[in-house]
Order: C-alpha cells, then sequence, then structure tokens
C-alpha cells in the first residue's frame, strides 16, 4: 500500500515537471525511449531469437535489433535534435493531412453535385465536407510549438491523475488498516 502512495505521488511529480518544463520533458523522454530501443534490442538479440530455428525469423530479429540500437543511440546521443525532429515530421504530417481533407472536401463536393435524390445522404456528405474544412483549417493554423502545448496538457493530466491515485491509494491503506484494527480476537474456552 505504502508504494502505492509513493507511486502515486511520484506520478503527480513527473506530470508537474513536464507541465512546467514540456520542452526539457520532450528531451527526457526522446532520452528514455532511445535507452528502450536500446535495452529492447539486446533482449531481442539475446532472447527472442532463440525462439525459432527459422533463418528468416533470426535475420528479421537481427535486423530488427539492429535498426532499434542505432535509433536508440541516435536518441541518447543528440536528443535535441531528435525532439526537433519528431516535432518537425509531425508538423509536416498533420499539413498533408490537412491537404488530404481539402482534395477529401473538394472531391466531397463534386460527389454532392452528382448524387441524385437520396436528401439524408447529401445531408450526410455535407457535413463530412464542412468537418472536413474545418479540421484542414485547423491544422493548417496549428502553431509551431504545438507539440510542446500537447505535452504541457498531457503533464497536466498526468500530475492530476497521480494526484487522484494517491488519494485513493491513501484512502485505500486507511481503510485496510480500520478493517484489522476492527478485528478481535475471541479466546476459545
Amino acid at each position: 500500500m505504502r508504494g502505492n502512495v509513493i507511486l502515486g505521488i511520484l506520478t503527480a511529480i513527473i506530470g508537474l515537471l513536464v507541465a512546467v518544463n514540456p520542452e526539457a520533458s520532450l528531451e527526457v523522454i526522446v532520452v528514455l525511449l532511445g535507452v528502450s530501443a536500446i535495452v529492447n534490442s539486446f533482449y531481442s538479440l539475446k532472447s527472442v531469437r532463440i525462439l525459432s530455428d527459422d533463418s528468416a525469423f533470426r535475420k528479421t530479429v537481427i535486423v530488427r535489433s539492429l535498426v532499434g540500437l542505432i535509433a536508440g543511440l541516435v536518441a541518447v546521443i543528440f536528443p535535441f535534435a531528435m525532439a526537433d525532429i519528431i516535432q518537425r515530421v509531425v508538423k509536416l504530417l498533420l499539413v498533408v493531412l490537412g491537404c488530404y481533407l481539402v482534395v477529401s472536401a473538394i472531391l466531397g463536393f463534386v460527389m454532392l453535385s452528382r448524387l441524385s435524390g437520396a436528401p439524408e445522404s447529401k445531408k450526410n456528405l455535407l457535413v463530412e465536407i464542412m468537418c472536413s474544412i474545418l479540421i484542414a483549417v485547423f491544422l493548417f493554423i496549428l502553431p509551431a510549438d504545438f507539440g510542446v502545448r500537447i505535452i504541457r496538457i498531457l503533464g497536466i493530466v498526468l500530475a492530476v491523475f497521480g494526484a487522484l491515485y494517491t488519494l485513493y491509494a491513501f484512502r485505500k491503506k486507511k481503510v485496510v488498516k480500520l478493517n484489522t484494527d476492527d478485528v478481535t480476537v475471541n479466546d476459545a474456552e
């Protein structure tokens, strides 16, 4: 029980740290993911590779492990660059998604003009087109530091979760203690 209270407190503290300083937290997350990739690569080479005698399986495990090892080392050695690259790639993907939604909306208007009858279907298609346009506009106007904002929000969520978990674990500990205090021992005659 005490371990759960400590876990909750640590979770809340980590959440607060992430919320207060998301830039540094992103770099720490990249380093932790890099270390995880390195450990997973060595584990795969040592334990997973021997699960099958199939040469294709073993070669796949080796290639996967080497890719994980290289990615992990890059993440550990260059965390600032990796964090920046991740944010740029995500921003690029959001722009690509925004472009897709615009094209989808344009093609939706073409489909709408060709759709005869079925007023309910026309209405649903028009709603889909409008949602596509709104989401695309949102994706295009996201600020450059959107990743930092998302991490800050996740930090706040983590801090609240940690605090609630601490309260839950503390109250559960109290209930267990009360139950053990209420037990009376009757002497057998």
